[in-house]
């Protein structure tokens, strides 16, 4: 297995296309040809301050999160469902997930778990929301398999 990290934030550093919503071209080339297998996503150090739940849904409707590195808030255009889209639908790889504990908790975690993974119409945690139906209204009807 051969992977990498990818950012987030600032359009996931300049390789996702907000006019086209989509990964830019020459970038995704060159990530095709390395065949990487895994992709780290939101990042390494990123990630600590990551909150999932403002980068999922409509676009013009997310909150902006706060960069790791700058402590600057930005929007995340290339958020939850761009990037596993693009990582499972495009490349073919698998999403390594890093989740950050400082920023959520046990229970968030397990919601982005759902979110994911689960079919809709379940609620694994039991806590009367379908996650799965929520990724589904997101354009993403089937389970990533994080």
């Amino acid at each position: 297995m051969f992977g990498v990290n990818h950012r987030f934030a600032n359009n996931a550093y300049h390789t996702w296309d907000v006019e086209n919503w989509e990964i830019c071209d020459s970038f995704n080339e060159y990530v095709k040809e390395a065949g990487f297998g895994s992709i780290r996503y939101p990042g390494g150090t990123v990630a600590n301050l990551y909150d999932w739940k403002k980068a999922i849904g409509d676009p013009e409707e997310r909150v902006a999160t706060i960069h790791g590195s700058t402590y600057a808030p930005v929007q995340a255009n290339f958020g939850v469902d761009e990037a596993m889209g693009w990582i499972y639908d495009d490349l073919g790889s698998e999403a390594i997930w890093v989740y950050g504990m400082g920023q959520g908790n046990v229970k968030d975690a397990l919601e982005l778990f759902e979110y994911l993974n689960a079919e809709v119409g379940e609620d694994p945690d039991g806590d009367g929301v379908d996650w799965a139906a929520v990724r589904a209204a997101n354009g993403h009807p089937e389970p990533y398999g994080v």
